[in-house]
């Protein structure tokens, strides 16, 4: 059962990853979509945890719903993937 828990949790490492750049290709894609000038695109893009995204694109959109469902995927993956830490380190 704990080779289970271990191999999902490293299995959640590499979806986190996919996911993290999953959002920064949405991030790009927005930019792109809108049009927007280049210092609020590199705002959106390098602002921490979806900052500059959510404050400069207030309006709700399709792509502002995918991004919040990949935004929760991440999240949950990411604490799955904590408990691999958290087991190795009192291993």
């Amino acid at each position: 059962m704990i080779e289970q828990l271990i191999g999902l949790s490293i299995s959640s490492i590499w979806i986190v990853i996919g996911g993290l750049s999953l959002l920064f290709l949405l991030r790009v894609l927005a930019v792109v979509l809108a049009k927007t000038d280049a210092k609020n695109a590199v705002y959106v893009l390098f602002m921490p945890f979806g900052v500059g995204y959510f404050r400069i694109f207030p309006e709700r959109t399709w792509l502002k719903t995918v991004y919040r469902i990949v935004v929760a995927i991440v999240f949950f993956f990411s604490l799955l993937a904590a408990f691999w830490v958290i087991y190795t380190h009192f291993a």
